[in-house]
């Protein structure tokens, strides 16, 4: 091979090799400023849905709530959403989507149910809160809101 080729070869390669580099710490610093900023939203958005303050909470738990396996936000923003209303009663929907998303991964999760519930009571979907109410006292017997939509 002649030497010229060798050398473009060469050079090719370390050119080839140092963008993958660069390229697979760019994503890893972005992959790490991600996370650095879902804690950030994670704990803002909490402390203020603990405040009581659901309008000003949606913005960071929504921000936050893209890290789907983390339950105790996605109810947070369900709950949010529930309490903020908007034009046709959209934000029972939403809200009903958050916890039924919930379920989906965890179907015991009673706090999930008791929001569902309370979603499907907001838009008149009557049918299929029967079925809901007795999932919720199957799991928390003693749950009063479940008992008194069941009389």
């Amino acid at each position: 091979m002649n030497p010229r080729t060798k050398r473009r070869i060469v050079l090719s390669s370390a050119v080839v090799g140092g963008l993958a580099a660069a390229v697979a710490g760019g994503l890893m610093v972005r992959s790490w400023y991600r996370g650095t900023q879902l804690a950030e939203k994670r704990a803002e958005g909490l402390a203020l849905f603990i405040k009581g303050e659901f309008g000003a909470a949606l913005e960071p738990l929504s921000f936050a709530a893209r890290d789907n396996g983390d339950t105790e936000v996605v109810l947070a923003l369900a709950e949010c959403r529930m309490r903020v209303p908007e034009a046709n009663g959209r934000h029972f929907a939403t809200a009903a989507a958050y916890f039924r998303a919930v379920q989906a991964r965890d179907e015991r999760n009673v706090r999930a149910m008791r929001g569902l519930l309370e979603a499907y009571i907001g838009l008149g979907r009557l049918p299929e809160i029967p079925p809901l109410v007795k999932r919720v006292l199957a799991e928390a017997p003693q749950d009063v809101r479940a008992r008194e939509i069941e009389l």
